[in-house]
C-alpha cells in the first residue's frame, strides 16, 4: 500500500467559526483553525480547555453546534453512510489505547479490517507490513493487552489506527500515562514514523516540550478559545498575552531548545 502524499501544502481541514456546547457549558467557541496535508498539528492546553472536544469533532463523533469543519473543501458530512465513509480515512488512538481486553492483538489489530470488509488475505498482509514498520516480535500479537507492557500496548493502538492505511491520525495523549523513558522512545519512533509515512497528524498533549517535538503547528487552547497558534519561538519571544507566557514559564524547567 502506497502512503505517499504529494508535496504541495493543502488545506486538508478548515475550521470556521466552530463552536460547541453541551446544555449551558460552552466548551469551544469561535475556532479558527487550518491543518495542512502532511503537517503535524498539536492541540495544547491544560486540561478542561476543549482540546478532546476539538478532536472528537475532526473525528466527527460528533457535530458542532454552531461553525462549519471543512474536510478537502467539503463540511464534514452528517448521514451514518457518508460519516462511516469518512472515518475509515482516519487512524484514532484515544488515551492509553483504547484496545480491547477480552481480544489479543491480532484480533484487535483485525477489527477495522473486518469492519471494513477485507479478505482474510488483505487483512494477514497488513498486519504483517504494520508488525515490521513496528518491529514488534511476531508472538506478541497472540497476548492480550493486559499481558504485555505500556508502550508495546501504544504501538499496538497506533498499528490498529493504520490499519486501514488513513490519511489523517488523530491523537488523543497517547504517551500521557507512559514512564518518562518509554515515553521518550516512543516520541522519537513517532516523529520518525510521521515523517517515513506521511501522514497528517493531529495531537492532543498538554506538555509543551512534546508540542515542540512534534508539531509543525501548535495550538494553544484556554478556555475553549484558541490563545495563540504558530511555532514554538513565536510562543516564547511573541506570547499573545499573560496566560501564554506564564504557561511557557510553567514549562521552563524542561529543556526546549532541541525540540524545536
Amino acid at each position: 500500500m502506497n502512503s505517499s502524499r504529494s508535496s504541495v501544502t493543502t488545506a486538508l481541514y478548515q475550521l470556521h467559526e466552530v463552536g460547541q456546547r453541551f446544555g449551558q457549558h460552552q466548551v469551544l467557541q469561535s475556532i479558527n483553525l487550518t491543518v495542512n496535508s502532511g503537517a503535524t498539528c498539536v492541540l495544547l492546553g491544560p486540561s478542561g480547555c476543549g482540546k478532546t472536544t476539538l478532536l472528537r469533532l475532526l473525528a466527527g463523533l460528533e457535530a458542532p453546534t454552531s461553525g462549519r469543519i471543512d474536510f478537502r473543501q467539503q463540511t464534514l458530512p452528517t448521514s451514518n453512510e457518508a460519516l462511516r465513509q469518512y472515518r475509515q480515512s482516519l487512524g484514532y488512538v484515544i488515551q492509553e489505547g483504547g484496545l480491547f481486553p477480552h481480544l489479543n492483538g491480532w484480533q484487535n489489530l483485525a477489527l477495522p479490517a473486518q469492519y471494513a470488509g477485507w479478505s482474510e488475505d488483505q487483512t494477514h498482509a497488513r498486519i504483517e507490513h504494520l508488525q515490521q514498520l513496528m518491529q514488534l516480535p511476531a508472538g506478541l500479537l497472540q497476548r492480550h493487552p493486559g499481558q504485555i507492557s505500556g508502550g508495546q500496548r501504544q504501538r499496538l493502538a497506533l498499528m490498529r489506527a493504520l490499519m486501514l492505511d488513513p490519511e489523517v491520525l488523530l491523537m488523543d495523549e497517547p504517551l500521557g500515562a507512559l514512564d518518562p523513558m518509554i515515553r521518550y522512545e516512543l516520541q522519537q519512533e513517532l516523529k520518525a514514523l510521521f515523517q517515513q509515512l506521511n501522514k497528517t497528524v493531529v495531537l492532543v498533549t498538554h506538555d509543551l516540550p512534546e508540542a515542540a517535538w512534534f508539531a509543525h503547528h501548535i495550538v494553544l487552547l484556554r478556555d475553549g478559545h484558541i490563545t495563540q497558534q504558530g511555532q514554538l519561538n513565536e510562543f516564547v519571544e511573541q506570547p499573545a498575552d499573560a496566560f501564554v507566557e506564564q504557561f511557557i514559564q510553567a514549562q521552563r524547567g524542561i529543556a526546549l531548545g532541541d525540540s524545536a
